[in-house]
């Protein structure tokens, strides 16, 4: 499991203000509140868009590039 943190995260139904997106294997499996420190948790910054691919698996981008 990899946790990222972002200033924003726009999801395809809601968008958090500085929010953790949980992956595995490249699949979004839970989007939350930052509500406190996480051990292992990068901090990107910026905005985390999560949309479904072709498949309509969601996965996360961060600056255009996927996580």
């Amino acid at each position: 499991m990899r946790k990222v943190a972002a200033h924003w995260v726009n999801t395809p139904s809601a968008t958090y203000r500085q929010a953790v997106v949980v992956l595995d294997d490249g699949v979004v499996v839970d989007v939350f509140p930052f509500t406190e420190e996480l051990p292992s948790t990068e901090w990107l910054g910026g905005t985390i868009i999560v949309r479904a691919d072709d498949n309509g698996i969601l996965r996360a981008y961060h600056q255009e590039m996927k996580l």
